[in-house]
């Protein structure tokens, strides 16, 4: 038996976390001391939205969820808008916040946030831990923020959980297996899409990053010669010196690009 505020900080360690980005309060100071046991450096910002930033970046640098963590209130709204950023494009995150127990929360009249709607409007899920269900909600946690489509998944403990005991019992292995490509849903209308188009087009999204798809994107261009464009985030995943490459596109502003295909 380990606190959960232990497990969850050995757990981060084990899946190769080294920095943890935040600010602490009262109400996370049980998960700040369990990070500082397991060896993880804390980084302190001057703002929680600093903090969603370099989680965010290191995410997208190791392709794994980088982790921020942040106390109540405004100290956890600060993180909403950071884990929708996260989320929109496709960062893996573990945004960490303190809540308010269940047990007190009718009692409380300060910092009284709904940070599981904020945060679940804003993130692929947002999760608010008990003692029974913790090892289950942290592993259920980093398996969705890195699982297709990656984004933000909200991890909300209060202090009184936090110290509690829990079982180390590993739970059932999350099912997020990816689907081979060609058992996805419309992808074997792919081929006769693209036999019966009078001009075909194609536009590379950020997916291709997530699913190293850069080399399939390649051949697929180059066998049915079809021209191909990248949005923003896609920049950089297919050879911009290639006869075939269209360019950057994007919906906003006067983009030659997309008024062509208009």
């Amino acid at each position: 038996m380990t606190t959960v505020a232990s497990y969850l900080a050995n757990f981060l360690s084990d899946q190769g976390i080294t920095h943890i980005f935040g600010l602490p309060g009262g109400e996370n100071v049980p998960v700040v001391e369990a990070i500082r046991q397991a060896g993880i450096e804390f980084v302190l910002v001057h703002h929680e939205a600093a903090a969603g930033f370099a989680a965010d970046v290191t995410g997208q640098l190791t392709d794994q969820p980088g982790v921020c963590l942040s106390t109540v209130g405004p100290g956890a709204v600060n993180l909403v808008a950071m884990a929708a950023s996260a989320t929109l494009e496709r960062s893996p995150m573990l945004a960490i916040t303190a809540v308010i127990d269940s047990t007190i929360r009718p009692h409380v009249t300060h910092m009284k946030a709904d940070l599981h709607d904020l945060f679940g409007a804003a993130c692929k899920r947002s999760i608010i831990v008990t003692a029974e269900t913790a090892v289950s909600d942290i592993h259920t946690a980093w398996e969705l923020a890195k699982t297709a489509p990656r984004g933000a998944v909200h991890l909300g403990i209060s202090p009184e959980v936090a110290m509690q005991l829990t079982s180390s019992q590993l739970p059932k292995p999350l099912n997020t297996a990816q689907i081979p490509l060609a058992q996805q849903k419309g992808f074997g209308n792919l081929k006769l899409w693209l036999e019966t188009s009078k001009r075909p087009f194609l536009i590379a999204g950020v997916g291709i990053e997530a699913a190293a798809a850069q080399d399939e994107l390649l051949a697929l261009v180059e066998t049915w010669q079809i021209p191909v464009a990248v949005t923003p985030k896609t920049k950089g995943h297919f050879p911009e010196s290639h006869p075939l490459f269209a360019g950057c596109f994007t919906a906003y502003g006067d983009n030659p690009l997309r008024q062509a295909l208009s």
